[in-house]
């Protein structure tokens, strides 16, 4: 079976992306390609794009990268440059990105003709359950982060929200553990989907049991006054109770696994709370890269475990291949695979997406070329992997 037969049969597929960080459109300052990379991938590198001496330098020691190489390949099929982004051309491609972002109607085309994205989901960490005034694009997840830290007024997590600033103040932890299942309720009620954990930005994700006297000692305490040990007793027993709210609402729980915090961001970390909470359904994000292998097995042993190829595709394009074939070969099922973009532009969603589809059809059809898959198996996983797990686990819409 030809590669790009596949890829062109998925070019046909409805998309729904699990993860976006979407910024409000359009941009508030010109979207040059310094800005694009800027607010991309890209810039998680040692060279400063946004010095002009400093371009050669940069395309030439990030040309094989595949954050660069996939946002390459996106910006080329939308602004048609000739395939390569050059020192030449480079302020060119400012003037066309500049232009096309400063249309209202340009991220809307983006999303919905170019990606396909039937809707995607949004997390807005700086307005946390927010859909971008967007409820026809974007179905939210709600960011619970702020919850697990602000045992005091003066406490935050690392995008520096206070639950009580946001949500109210408590005067006690019984009122406090009141007010997380109250704005939980609401969240889902005005249109979240799921529940974003992004702890591993903040601290390493070994949460394990306390109990309650000992997590309501540290409530009302000053930062200052508060020790390592005791924030993570505190951080243990509220990321506990929200996994207990996450089935009370039956709200699927995403959570970033991999990279952030590295030392401790192995999901595995995560076995206590997904051996304790069976009934709440786990979305680890990213394939846990880098312990690929490891979250395979977690989707291997345990039914409430769903994994989510977001981001990874652009991380490392062999890994999610590598990913991929293990996947399917050891999950329970494949209905627990989704992806999404993780982007804050559309410009760079679809290079993802771009990425995405490469994995998906490279995989795929050599699974069919092997005999391993039938084709009409191997469609249908396809499909099940860029929408109809996602309808299965979030809801339609």
């Amino acid at each position: 079976m030809n590669v790009q037969d596949f890829r062109e049969y998925l070019d046909s597929l409805p998309v729904i992306s699990t993860h976006e960080h979407h910024l409000k459109f359009p941009p508030d300052e010109p979207a040059t390609l310094e800005r694009l990379f800027s607010r991309s991938y890209v810039a998680w590198g040692n060279v400063d794009f946004r010095v002009k001496a400093n371009r050669a330098r940069f395309l030439d020691v990030n040309c094989g990268r595949s954050y660069f190489v996939w946002y390459e390949k996106a910006l080329n099929d939308l602004f048609d440059f000739g395939g390569e982004i050059t020192e030449t051309n480079w302020d060119e491609i400012s003037e066309k990105t500049s232009s096309a972002l400063a249309d209202k109607h340009f991220h809307e085309r983006v999303f919905s003709e170019k990606c396909r994205y039937s809707w995607a989901i949004q997390d807005s960490y700086w307005d946390p359950g927010s859909d971008n005034s967007r409820p026809d694009l974007y179905a939210p997840t709600f960011r619970i982060n702020s919850f697990v830290f602000s045992y005091s007024y003066d406490s935050v997590d690392h995008n520096s929200n206070n639950a009580q600033h946001l949500y109210g103040k408590c005067e006690d932890f019984d009122e406090y553990l009141g007010m997380i299942d109250r704005v939980i309720g609401e969240m889902k009620a005005k249109g979240c989907v799921a529940l974003k954990s992004a702890l591993a930005y903040d601290r390493p994700l070994d949460f394990r049991e306390h109990n309650k006297a000992d997590a309501a000692k540290v409530f009302g305490k000053s930062k200052a006054d508060v020790s390592a040990g005791e924030e993570k007793v505190f951080g243990d027993f509220i990321f506990d109770y929200i996994c207990e709210l996450a089935a009370k609402y039956s709200l699927p729980f995403q959570n970033h696994t991999g990279l952030a915090k590295l030392s401790g961001s192995n999901p595995m970390n995560l076995i206590p709370m997904i051996e304790k909470h069976p009934e709440t359904r786990f979305v680890l994000f990213h394939g846990g890269f880098p312990w690929t292998e490891e979250t395979a097995a977690l989707a291997h042993n345990y039914p409430n475990v769903v994994i989510d190829l977001c981001w990874l595709p652009a991380i490392s394009t062999s890994a999610a291949e590598r990913l991929l074939r293990t996947f399917l070969e050891t999950a329970m099922d494949c209905s627990r695979i989704t992806w999404g973009g993780d982007c804050w532009f559309v410009t760079e969603s679809y290079g993802h997406l771009l990425a995405a589809k490469y994995v998906i059809a490279k995989v795929l059809s050599g699974k069919v070329n092997s005999g391993y898959l039938s084709r009409h198996r191997a469609e249908r996983i396809a499909q099940r992997i860029l929408s109809e797990n996602a309808i299965e686990i979030y809801g339609s819409r």
